[in-house]
């Protein structure tokens, strides 16, 4: 069965990085997420929730550095009243998830030190891109978890962007570094001024598994992603179907029978 839907504008909103991912993955689940703004019917998991609070509390935490080099004193106390006692099966289970989600903040705020300047916790950022066909501007945007300026042992300057992540898988996004490195230009300029390419570096913070993965965005590897960009902006427009992507993920997905049934569909397709 295929399905016609609306062309999406996108010249009228503002696109991130997890908009892209979200296209890639199923163009039907963009189109009810973001097109038609469908509210879904996720379930908040205990995983979930865990990852919120510990995205709040890195973000206090990094707020006070920022703004008096101190820490809070007490993680425990900022992370007990965010997880709701209510949702657990008994006292040693919730005292269990205030434990690990405070060690993995423990772990997030371990990357800082006192030479890196903070720019910015969870910053905003945006910067239209006009595309070379001379199709209409698409806003992109990003929010970056921690933005820092640091010195690297020759004396030299460079910006480095960290994500924190709190899933146990170590899948990184394709679009996120190149967009965030694309938006932060002014500011590049601002704190690195210089003909050459300006040194940034992508930090994936991997708090509960306690792994760090950094890497130079080069000007080589930012031309080639960008071409990744390109080419999913370029689909966004372009989609009229929006078929879905069938896969055992399905059973999971907040919209699934919310205005898609994918595996029914997969199955109208037989000839038999």
């Amino acid at each position: 069965m295929t399905v016609t839907m609306p062309r999406p504008n996108p010249q009228h909103s503002r696109l991130y990085p997890s908009h892209l991912e979200k296209f890639r993955q199923c163009r039907r689940r963009y189109h009810l997420q973001f097109v038609e703004r469908r509210p879904s019917h996720a379930r908040v998991t205990p995983a979930l929730t865990k990852g919120n609070v510990a995205h709040q509390v890195l973000k206090i935490c990094t707020t006070e550095w920022q703004e008096s080099a101190s820490m809070p004193a007490d993680l425990r106390a900022l992370v007990a009243p965010r997880l709701p006692r209510d949702d657990y099966p008994s006292e040693v289970a919730w005292e269990s998830d205030v434990a690990q989600v405070v060690a993995w903040i423990k772990y997030g705020l371990s990357y800082l030190d006192p030479y890196a300047e903070v720019l910015g916790v969870e910053r905003f950022l945006d910067r239209t891109y006009f595309p070379e066909d001379g199709s209409g501007p698409i806003p992109l945007g990003v929010v970056i978890d921690l933005l820092l300026l640091r010195t690297d042992s020759n004396g030299k300057r460079f910006l480095e962007i960290v994500d924190y992540k709190t899933g146990r898988n170590l899948d990184g996004s394709v679009f996120t570094p190149v967009i965030s490195r694309f938006v932060l230009k002014r500011l590049i300029e601002t704190q690195l001024p210089g003909d050459g390419f300006a040194p940034v570096v992508f930090t994936e913070l991997y708090v509960a598994k306690q792994h760090v993965r950094s890497s130079e965005l080069t000007l080589e590897r930012c031309l080639t992603d960008w071409e990744e960009v390109k080419r999913a902006l370029a689909a966004i427009a372009a989609e009229t179907t929006w078929a879905p992507s069938p896969s055992p993920l399905c059973e999971w997905c907040p919209f699934n029978g919310n205005g898609c049934d994918p595996m029914r569909e997969e199955q109208s397709l037989s000839l038999w």
